[in-house]
């Protein structure tokens, strides 16, 4: 007679995401996810593998719940870059509630990096979907003339993503609010096309 699962597997994803967030993969043992989410030993093994398994679902959740929003918005925008703002805006205000845990895929990316190909993988398959909205925001910012036309829509995409991932760490590293709005502010005039 198989068993019948135990535990709520969207809940015990989102406890071992912030285990994983706060701690890092390397510092977070199959023990602390077991306290932190109640679920059994067992029951980690039979829904997720291994503690690899289960951290890359948690990576995936995580771009799902924290990224994807904020992507959906500049996918529907018709070009107006306060809606660019209002991802960024979203992002750190996000980032900043979390106090020093970061961004976990910026986390994971400076961690890890390129010494485990299936999570680096992961990782920059997120990046090159942000990469890709951005440009393509860009694209239609331009063509409204709120983005300046002599910026490569490509290069001000790859620096889109470095800029997030600075928000990340600014935050990480327990900049000021004001601060982050004023480093996004200054970065969003530098783009703007002038009046």
């Amino acid at each position: 007679m198989a068993r019948t699962r135990e535990f709520d597997v969207s809940e015990a994803l989102r406890k071992a995401t912030i285990m994983f967030w706060r701690q890092g993969y390397r510092d977070t043992s199959m023990e602390q996810l077991v306290k932190a989410t109640g679920v059994s030993r067992y029951g980690f093994y039979q829904e997720f593998g291994n503690k690899k398994e289960l951290f890359k679902r948690c990576l995936q959740e995580y771009s799902l719940s924290k990224i994807s929003p904020g992507l959906k918005r500049i996918a529907q925008s018709d070009g107006e870059l306060e809606d660019l703002r209002c991802f960024f805006s979203m992002y750190s205000e996000n980032i900043a509630e979390h106090g020093a845990n970061g961004c976990l895929i910026c986390n994971t990316a400076t961690e890890i990096g390129e010494t485990d190909m299936d999570v680096n993988s992961i990782v920059r398959d997120i990046y090159a979907k942000l990469t890709a909205q951005f440009q393509y925001f860009i694209e239609r910012a331009q063509a409204r003339s709120e983005v300046r036309q002599e910026l490569s829509a490509f290069d001000l995409s790859v620096c889109l993503l470095g800029v997030l991932q600075g928000v990340a760490v600014m935050a990480r590293s327990d900049f000021h609010r004001d601060t982050l709005r004023q480093y996004l502010t200054t970065i969003f005039d530098m783009m703007a096309e002038p009046e």
